[in-house]
């Protein structure tokens, strides 16, 4: 996360290894790339997609107040020195994963893999759904809660979706939700409150292709491997 220019500027020696200097920003602006970068966050991290305008207000938001307390010198050293060890982190494990994707995993291994846990590529049912849309959690819990009168929402129609395509946890919620039932109350951003309703549902035939899964598979595999990969990579510097 950037917060301006200066503000987490990683500083690369050779000498003294990474260093992260930290300072009030002069003026505070919005780029595109920082509004995509947490859409990617929130997508990887949580699971949803957000639009530019949302995106782009909580970037905004966010760099005010973390700009704020930087100024009312409220980071301490400590607090530097752990960012520093959170940034190092992230920096090791992009450089593992990068170095394990540069060997392809075989594809009879990603087959062998496939047909060896063909039950987890089962087809998940298919549902249709329906999309209430809140501005207040508290309205939220009061439709869920069947006290519906003088609440207001959006109401958006979806066609049929499969729920091997739904990223979790509306995966396994829409998954033990029973046809004509309703679901608790996801909290999708500020001012953003979804309950579900399960129109239809139908059972799901056969298994995904392989062709389908592979990327997830090999995945899979690198996350499994990451561990052995990292002390490899090591191993070379010691």
């Amino acid at each position: 996360m950037r917060y301006s220019i200066v503000l987490f500027n990683i500083i690369l020696t050779f000498s003294y290894g990474i260093q992260l200097h930290i300072s009030p920003d002069r003026n505070i602006s919005i780029q595109q790339e920082d509004i995509d970068a947490l859409k990617y966050f929130t997508k990887e991290k949580y699971r949803f997609i957000m639009n530019n305008e949302g995106a782009k207000k909580i970037v905004k938001e966010n760099r005010i107040l973390a700009n704020a307390y930087i100024k009312e010198g409220l980071l301490t050293p400590f607090q530097q020195k752990v960012l520093l060890i959170e940034t190092e982190k992230n920096l090791a494990d992009q450089y593992v994963k990068h170095l394990q994707q540069t060997v392809q995993i075989p594809e009879k291994v990603l087959k062998s893999y496939y047909f060896d846990n063909l039950e987890k590529f089962k087809e998940l049912p298919q549902v249709k759904l329906m999309r209430y849309r809140f501005k207040t959690y508290k309205d939220a819990i009061a439709f869920y809660m069947k006290k519906r009168k003088n609440i207001k929402f959006n109401k958006m129609k979806e066609s049929w979706k499969s729920l091997n395509k739904i990223k979790e946890p509306y995966r396994s919620i829409f998954l033990v939700t029973k046809k004509g039932q309703y679901t608790p109350v996801f909290v999708v951003g500020k001012d953003k409150f979804d309950i579900f309703y399960i129109e239809d549902k139908k059972e799901g035939k056969g298994y995904l292709p392989f062709e389908k899964v592979k990327k997830d598979i090999a995945k899979f595999l690198y996350a499994k491997t990451f561990n052995r990969a990292r002390a490899k990579v090591l191993e070379q510097y010691e």
